[in-house]
C-alpha cells in the first residue's frame, strides 16, 4: 500500500525509523573520522547535534516555527513544504559532515 506524504510526517513508520537511524549512525562514522584525523571541534560537534535534531523534529512532525504539524486536513502546499525543507536539510546535513571530516 502506498503511503501519502501526509501519512508519512504523521505517521511513526519503519521508514522513518530506519532513515533516522541511518543519519545517526553516518554522523557517528564521520565524528570519529574527524576525531582521528584530530579535526573534531566545539563547532563541528555542535552543528552535528544542531543539524540532526532539526532533521529529528521535522520528521517526526513537530510544529516548526514556519511549519505547523501536519493533520490530515493539511493542504497539499504544506506536505511538500515539509518535505522540501527536510530533503534540503538531509543534504545540506551530509555534505557538513563529509566536509568537516575529510
Amino acid at each position: 500500500i502506498p503511503m501519502s506524504i501526509e501519512d508519512f510526517f504523521i505517521k511513526d513508520s519503519p521508514s522513518k525509523r530506519y532513515l533516522l537511524m541511518s543519519l545517526a549512525l553516518f554522523m557517528l562514522i564521520m565524528a570519529l573520522i574527524a576525531y582521528f584525523k584530530g579535526k573534531l571541534g566545539f563547532e563541528y560537534v555542535f552543528s552535528l547535534i544542531a543539524g540532526y535534531a532539526l532533521i529529528f523534529f521535522i520528521l517526526k512532525n513537530a510544529a516548526l516555527p514556519l511549519f505547523p504539524p501536519l493533520t490530515e486536513k493539511s493542504s497539499d502546499a504544506n506536505a511538500m513544504a515539509r518535505t522540501t525543507i527536510a530533503i534540503v536539510y538531509i543534504f545540506a546535513f551530509i555534505a557538513l559532515t563529509i566536509s568537516y571530516s575529510l
